[in-house]
């Protein structure tokens, strides 16, 4: 996989601290992102294919498009 930030530019600044994207992988097992709590929010765009999940051990199909609030776990 490869992880891609970008600064948002100066309008966008004041109101977004980055503009990321992660591209590649193949759904396998070493695929798995680990996220750690962080106190963001983020506005996540899926643009290639239906993203998968999975939560507590249960794999299901993600939304294309989602608001994803602070983590507390």
């Amino acid at each position: 996989m490869r992880y891609v930030e970008v600064d948002p530019g100066p309008r966008l600044r004041p109101h977004v601290e980055c503009l990321w994207a992660l591209e590649g992988g193949e759904g396998g097992p070493a695929d798995v992102e680990r996220i750690v709590p962080d106190g963001l929010s983020e506005i996540v765009f899926h643009l290639a294919d239906v993203p998968r999940r999975c939560l507590d051990g249960v794999e299901a199909t993600q939304a294309s498009a989602l608001l994803a609030g602070q983590l507390t776990g």
